[in-house]
Order: structure tokens, then C-alpha cells, then sequence
């Protein structure tokens, strides 16, 4: 007597039940299809954009957000299972059209749109260009040109602190310094 094989076109594997290996068979019982064939991770990725998203104020040149429509985490950025792991989805889709994000980078959005998954929109910086661009008070003083007195931080005048934590106006350190020595005497 001859052992029954799967029905399925193709597929010479032992039968199970229902006239289907146990593969074919087990895609049946979670599906309903026993030829179903799972969406690759492109098409999985893609089904959960929109890609009609608003123009970044910023720069309207660089065109629409693609906007995540899954989940989205307490900060605003997207996550997405890429196989392995959970992710961010500005990652995976930087990984996608522009390729692995070399060590030390961080990927950041020209737009400020943090559910944004545009390639166009993502590029890799360094964590220091990626603070410096953002709305933090340090980038926020790291932009300014001079001092609340109205001194210019430029080359002469610029005072770097030893443990790289921000500058100081010479001026008014040598202002703050007279001040201190008065009250001394």
C-alpha cells in the first residue's frame, strides 16, 4: 500500500489531515488558506504608511510625510517588527532605501515629524548634529551668536570650558571676576 502525500500541487510530504501535510495543514487552521503565504517584510512595512502625510513647515521642498499608522510609542516615533525585533520605523525604513546606518549614527528627520518614515526626510548624523538640530535649550544655546549682554561669541571673545559643557563670554567672566574681588576686600 502506498502512503498518501499532500493534495497540494507540488508537495510530496506526508498527509496529515484534511488531505494536507502537516505545513499546509497548519497554514489551514491559522488562515484558512492552506496556500498562504506570509507578506514579505517590504509589504508588511508599506501596508502601514500613509503616505499622504502633511508638508513639514520646516521645508516644504522636501514633499509629504509618509506618516506611521501603527503603533506609535509615548515619544512619537513609530515601532515596527522587522523580523527579529521590535524597532523604530524611521530605521527600518531608512535600512531600506539607503542601507545600513553606520555605527555612531543616529538617524534624524529634516522634517521634525517623529512618525514620519519618508527615506527623503531621514538622514544619518552623529547624536551631536542630531541634538544640535532639535528645539533642546543646549542646541537652543549652542545657536545663539552672543552673550545676554550683547557680546558676540566669536574667536577673541569665547571662553570654552575645559569640561566641554558650553562657553562663556570672556567679557563678562572678566566682569563676574572684578565683581567677586571687590566684595572680597
Amino acid at each position: 500500500m502506498t502512503e498518501r502525500t499532500c493534495s497540494i500541487d507540488g508537495c510530496d510530504k506526508p498527509h496529515a489531515g484534511r488531505g494536507w501535510c502537516t505545513q499546509h495543514y497548519g497554514k489551514w487552521r491559522k488562515t484558512g488558506d492552506p496556500n498562504y503565504t506570509a507578506p514579505s517584510l517590504d509589504e508588511r512595512f508599506h501596508a502601514k504608511i500613509n503616505q499622504d502625510g502633511p508638508i513639514p513647515a520646516l521645508d516644504p521642498t522636501l514633499g509629504p510625510c509618509w506618516v506611521w499608522k501603527a503603533f506609535i510609542d509615548r515619544d512619537g516615533y513609530g515601532k515596527f517588527w522587522d523580523g527579529s525585533r521590535v524597532t523604530y520605523a524611521h530605521r527600518v525604513s531608512y535600512r531600506m532605501a539607503v542601507g545600513s546606518i553606520p555605527d555612531g549614527f543616529e538617524v534624524d528627520h529634516l522634517c521634525r515629524n517623529r512618525a514620519c518614515v519618508n527615506p527623503a526626510h531621514l538622514e544619518a548624523v552623529t547624536p551631536r548634529v542630531n541634538n544640535l538640530r532639535s528645539d533642546s535649550i543646549a542646541s537652543q544655546n549652542a545657536r545663539k551668536q552672543q552673550c545676554s549682554l550683547g557680546h558676540p561669541f566669536d574667536a577673541d571673545n569665547t571662553y570654552q570650558r575645559p569640561d566641554g559643557l558650553g562657553r562663556d563670554c570672556r567679557k563678562c567672566r572678566a566682569l563676574a571676576d572684578r565683581r567677586r574681588h571687590r566684595k572680597k576686600i
